[in-house]
Order: structure tokens, then C-alpha cells, then sequence
């Protein structure tokens, strides 16, 4: 897969036709992994972190339920517990830093995706939790043409019956593999298990720099991570519903005419009157 076969199928996906939902990237080293989930444990029995399920959090328009609990490891503060810069534009990555530079094997994991890097959340879920169905804005338009933004999903503790979901479709992320999220689909994720789910979760602006670094066809950026870019295999799921960012709720089928913004839609955004007159 080249560069623009890739966000080819981005922006078919993000219309909910097909495209690239997931892909399993590569897997890293048994020991290098086995450092990242112990630094990742320290976290979760030292660290502060966010409740999801409290109703001023950031990610709370995702209609949480059960124990859902986040570590902001990559913002301008230093607390983990502060979400403020979980989201952001390109540039903002000059005034944010790791929260735990002093832990390596995680700092040497996020310094695979710099200076693309947008945030690194470390994503826990309680037995019988979830994340219900939303719709993110993955692309957003300037004068120079379409940005993109790239979610990956690194799982550091699971069990058999912790899942995500992308446009009807059921998948399972396995522990010490590398996989691309795209959460401009219609996603969810949940744990029924019986063990307590975390994942590394993190965005980066899309450009081709990062895409030789992370995908196959080029060397690793890291001897500890092998890249094998393989699809992977879900299982059929129909979402009743689904909430986008602007709290509106969608019923019925997914696909319903979301369009991939291009240079166009800049200009009549831009220009509304001059468009719509015309």
C-alpha cells in the first residue's frame, strides 16, 4: 500500500463506505513490551487520573458507562489527570511533553510517532464497561486542502471479551500489537470480561513522513517494533444509534451522506454567500 492508496481509503471509510477501519501495524519485542505494561501498572497504582463517566469530561459526550478511567500522558501540565490537552492542532506538540519522561520504555514508545504525536492517553475500562457508538471528526479543511488525523490503539492489558467496534463490525485488539483505529468510523469499544482493559491510545497528524516511519516498506523506526501490516478480521455488528460531536443522534444506517471534506469545502465555508448564490 502506497501513501495515497492509504488516504484513499481514510476518506472512504470516513463516509462509512468500506475503506481502511483497522489494520494490525506491526508488534513490538517481548521484553521492550513487558517494560511498557510494567511502567503502564505503575501508572495505574500511582498515577491521578480522569473519570470519563463525570459529566465535564472531555470524552463524556461518548455516553460512558460503567468504570471508564483515562491518563493523560502528553500535555502542557505535567498531570495526568488534566485533559485539557488531549486534543489540540498542528503545532501544539512544541509546548506539550511527556508526563513521565523519567519512565523509558514509554518514552521510547511515544518517540516513534514524534513530532506527529497530537496526545497519549493510557484508556482503562472496568468490567462490564463501555464507550457507546459515536462519530468523530477525523478530517478537518484548510486552504492548503485536507488534514488528517490518525488514531492508533496499543493494548497493554485485555481479555477475550474486550472489544471495539467500528462501522458494523466487532474486532479484537491483541496485547503487544500495534494497530491503526479509525475513529472517523462509527466506533465504540466495551469489556465484558473479567479482567480490567487498558489501551494506549493516541492521534497524529497524518503526513508521509509518519506513514514510512510506522507502515511497512520502509526500516522500523524502532529495532523493538516489527512492522507486518496485516487487515484485521471482524465480525458483523449493527449499531442502533450513534451520538456525533455536536450531541446530535443518529438512527438508522451509517451510512447517511457524510461526505470527506476537500479543498472545496474550504472555500464555501470560507464564502457561504458567494456559494450559495451561485
Amino acid at each position: 500500500m502506497d501513501y495515497r492508496d492509504f488516504v484513499s481509503g481514510i476518506r472512504q471509510a470516513y463516509q462509512h463506505t468500506g475503506g481502511i477501519k483497522t489494520l494490525c501495524l506491526g508488534s513490538f519485542d517481548k521484553d521492550w513490551f513487558q517494560q511498557i505494561q510494567a511502567e503502564c501498572a505503575w501508572i495505574i497504582k500511582n498515577a491521578g487520573s480522569s473519570d470519563v463517566t463525570m459529566a465535564g469530561h472531555v470524552t463524556n459526550w461518548t455516553r460512558p458507562t460503567g468504570q471508564v478511567r483515562q491518563f493523560s500522558l502528553f500535555n502542557d501540565t505535567g498531570n495526568s489527570a488534566d485533559t485539557k490537552g488531549d486534543y489540540g492542532y498542528l503545532g501544539d506538540a512544541r509546548r506539550k511533553r511527556l508526563v513521565y519522561p523519567n519512565l523509558p520504555a514509554l518514552s521510547r514508545f511515544a518517540s516513534m510517532f514524534q513530532p506527529a504525536l497530537r496526545n497519549l492517553r493510557l484508556n482503562g475500562m472496568g468490567l462490564k464497561s463501555a464507550l457507546s457508538a459515536h462519530e468523530e471528526e477525523s478530517i478537518s479543511i484548510s486552504r492548503f486542502g485536507p488534514r488528517y488525523i490518525v488514531r492508533f490503539h496499543a493494548p497493554i492489558f485485555t481479555n477475550p471479551n474486550a472489544f471495539v467496534y467500528l462501522d458494523d463490525e466487532r474486532f479484537h485488539f491483541e496485547e503487544g500489537k500495534l494497530y491503526l483505529f479509525h475513529h472517523g468510523c462509527v466506533h465504540a469499544a466495551s469489556n465484558t470480561g473479567q479482567d480490567l482493559r487498558y489501551h494506549l491510545v493516541f492521534d497524529c497528524f497524518l503526513d508521509r513522513a509518519l506513514f514510512e516511519r510506522i507502515f511497512p516498506g520502509t526500516p522500523s523506526p524502532d529495532v523493538g517494533y516489527e512492522k507486518d501490516c496485516q487487515p484485521v478480521h471482524g465480525e458483523s455488528f449493527h449499531f442502533e444509534n450513534f451520538v456525533k460531536e455536536d450531541n446530535s443522534v443518529i438512527t438508522g444506517d451509517i451510512a447517511y451522506g457524510r461526505r470527506a471534506p476537500g479543498l472545496m469545502t474550504y472555500y464555501r465555508r470560507r464564502w457561504p454567500s458567494v456559494f450559495g448564490a451561485a
